[in-house]
């Protein structure tokens, strides 16, 4: 309702909040980034690993606004390694790994993180930018299998697609 600023101090408080539980304090984050505030995400998800250290979305989650926020590369990519290898078997946290590594012209260690992935597992990525960046990893790494999966993907999949 445009209450930008009570919203924040009430999310503020929440991350001082006792009680709250980790998975909650990530949603706390979410409210924050979302009124522009990915600084006080980053504590929130700072918190949620306090209280869950092996939670592995709250590390993924770290990564993601320590980088909104500027932090370096190697503290983004150190804490998204963490929820990987938390949750080696999540998705998102491989392919949003993949994708900073790729943009830093990682391509190999890239493709390592996705090149074991099923035919399911490629068709349900479904932001656009992501499909293209692991398709275009299997075309680097000559796994022409999975780029085709990826491209037949991409050629139904709705434009403007994204996380």
């Amino acid at each position: 309702v445009g209450r930008t600023e009570l919203s924040c101090d009430l999310l503020e408080e929440m991350i001082r909040d006792e009680q709250i539980p980790a998975p909650l304090m990530l949603q706390v984050g979410v409210g924050l980034d979302n009124i522009g505030r990915p600084d006080l995400a980053v504590c929130a998800s700072r918190r949620a690993i306090e209280l869950a250290p092996q939670y592995a979305q709250a590390w993924y989650d770290m990564s993601f606004y320590t980088g909104k926020c500027g932090g370096s590369i190697d503290t983004v990519e150190s804490h998204a390694r963490r929820a990987v290898a938390l949750d080696p078997r999540a998705l998102q946290y491989r392919i949003g790994l993949a994708g900073l590594l790729s943009r830093q012209e990682r391509l190999g260690e890239a493709h390592a993180l996705v090149q074991d992935l099923t035919k399911s597992e490629i068709e349900s990525i479904g932001c656009r930018t992501c499909l293209q960046r692991v398709t275009d990893l299997y075309e680097f790494a000559r796994d022409y299998r999975r780029a085709v999966i990826g491209r037949q993907r991409l050629v139904v999949m709705p434009e403007g697609e994204g996380c």
